[in-house]
């Protein structure tokens, strides 16, 4: 995971085909420096999501 990376946000409550996409604004690391987490922004909002794998 990169800064500038572009992501689809997941949501258990929307079709696959309408999942907004956003691009990767913050990385937040855990132990031992591996990305745990990353604040993403959308067209409309900007908030912190986990890293699933």
């Amino acid at each position: 995971m990169r800064l500038g990376d572009r992501v689809l946000v997941l949501d258990d409550n929307t079709r696959r085909g309408l999942w907004v996409v956003a691009t990767v604004t913050k990385l937040f690391h855990g132990d031992g420096g591996v990305v745990r987490k990353v604040l993403v922004k959308t067209s409309k909002s900007e908030f912190v999501r986990p890293i699933r794998g």
